[in-house]
């Protein structure tokens, strides 16, 4: 559990409906990390709702947040921690999203190694609501097709369901999870079918289907996943990364 709590104090964070910031619980720690465990164990551990925030995205438009506790940060990570041997042998070595010693330059880096060995193109694909969407049925399978023991699924299943305080009124939550609890996870599910469809839908080298086929075929057939953007490019001189900096990936002027 200090394992645990080392990995999510960086990241300090607001502080959950029961108000307790980071100082406070640490203040404490000798107590609370034993308490926490305790309850872990005896199946006794009860999360607290989310605090509901909202986040501008642009002018007009505003992000639902959930807020959790930090006792309630430090508990998955100490799960997540535990269930770590059983699910990286299974993850794909491009695979980036969320995983311990894996960061966003490194994913970067791989993608400049594949265009140096003459792969060209790229899908670019942003989901909408892809956590918040998400079948609970469909999440514990994903758990328990790895995860024998039994103390497990009820705790993974008492987070997705802990629901929400908004404005001070309770929400259930029936489907969907935070984005720091089962993230890998549910993204090895979707890398794994969408590698499958594409595999099958490819028909010789350098040649793939169009956007309209990648929907049809890839994406809808998983089911409540909103596309925000679909885009099948091929970038002989390097991939863009931000277009409106008018320069490429790989350093020359984007195309």
């Amino acid at each position: 559990m200090l394992e645990a709590f080392t990995a999510v104090q960086p990241n300090r964070g607001a502080a959950g409906i029961d108000k307790v910031r980071l100082q406070m619980f640490e203040a404490h720690l000798a107590d609370n990390l034993p308490a926490l465990m305790r309850d872990l164990q005896t199946g006794s551990f009860e999360p607290h709702p989310l605090r509901r925030v909202f986040i501008p995205t642009n002018e007009t438009e505003f992000r639902p947040l959930g807020i959790p506790a930090l006792r309630d940060r430090v508990a998955p990570e100490g799960v997540r921690r535990l269930w770590n041997p059983l699910f990286e042998p299974v993850f794909h070595p491009a695979s980036f999203g969320f995983r311990q010693n894996r960061n966003c330059p490194m994913a970067l880096e791989a993608v400049l190694e594949l265009h140096r060995a003459g792969y060209s193109f790229v899908l670019d694909a942003d989901i909408k609501g892809f956590f918040a969407n998400r079948s609970h049925q469909i999440i514990l399978q994903n758990v328990a097709e790895r995860v024998a023991d039994g103390n497990i699924l009820p705790l993974v299943e008492k987070f997705l369901t802990s629901g929400v305080m908004d404005n001070g009124v309770f929400k259930p939550t029936t489907i969907g999870t935070t984005d720091f609890f089962t993230a890998r996870e549910l993204l090895h599910t979707l890398d794994s079918w969408i590698r499958m469809r594409l595999r099958c839908m490819k028909t010789k080298r350098n040649s793939f289907p169009d956007n309209h086929q990648i929907r049809n075929k890839v994406f809808d057939r998983l089911g409540l996943l909103t596309l925000e953007r679909l885009a099948l490019c091929r970038q002989d001189r390097g991939f863009v990364l931000a277009p409106r900096l008018g320069q490429s990936l790989a350093g020359s002027p984007a195309a």
